[in-house]
């Protein structure tokens, strides 16, 4: 089963941040990235040098322009920020075991939340 210790990281000067991907067996792609603790603040919900991270999940259904489908990680955003490696680790395997069912409660959990603030005629 794969792991946080899986994804190999790539340095990028011009942005300075940290990024990686991996696609699981079953097809869902993770991106994991995170900034440089020596960069300005516009960086993303984590730090390479404090071990956190953000994490977005890209499901196996994809949108007429042929780009993956992300799967919503939290009620209000749809990356996790500041996670740590282990964090990420048992993301990997829910999604490992899981799938599908996991990536469709999330979205039900999602669209739960729209109608409680009357926000479920709003397209994403």
């Amino acid at each position: 089963m794969k792991s946080f210790n899986d994804l190999k990281f790539t340095y990028h000067e011009g942005t300075k941040r940290w990024t990686a991907s991996l696609t699981l067996d079953n097809g869902y792609l993770f991106s994991v990235i995170a900034g440089d603790i020596n960069a300005d603040w516009s960086v993303p919900y984590g730090i390479y040098q404090n071990e956190t991270f953000e994490v977005a999940v890209f499901g196996t259904e994809f949108h007429g322009n042929g780009d993956r489908k992300m799967v919503p990680l939290a009620l209000y955003d749809d990356v996790l920020g500041w996670q740590k490696p282990i964090d990420i680790s048992k993301l990997m395997r829910q999604f490992h075991l899981d799938g599908k069912a996991h990536e469709d409660l999330l979205i039900a959990m999602r669209e739960e939340k729209k109608k409680e603030f009357n926000l479920h005629k709003i397209k994403n």
